[in-house]
């Protein structure tokens, strides 16, 4: 599959690439795709690396005590509502 790529660049980017790319005898677009390349694999490799870190890591008796600590919370009167947790959620993005 050919995916095409428009980039807009301004004029001195343009001339930095053009002379990096001549410095190191490569054609512009060679460079450029490269360039692609590596960004997208850094870009690859940043999403794995961020899949492999666990967002939650609380051992069954740590779990257990938290539950434990909001029902407890919760039969006070303590708490959120739905609203103010969404309102709060949406911070998280």
């Amino acid at each position: 599959m050919d995916t095409k790529i428009t980039i807009t660049l301004d004029s001195s980017l343009k001339e930095a690439m053009v002379k990096y790319a001549a410095a190191n005898k490569q054609s512009i677009s060679s460079f450029v795709s490269k360039l692609i390349n590596n960004a997208l694999q850094t870009s690859r490799q940043e999403n794995t690396a961020a899949k492999e870190v666990r967002p939650c890591c609380y051992s069954m008796e740590e779990l257990s005590q938290r539950v434990h600590q909001g029902v407890i919370d919760a039969h006070q009167g303590k708490g959120i509502t739905t609203d103010e947790l969404m309102k709060e959620v949406e911070g998280w993005q």
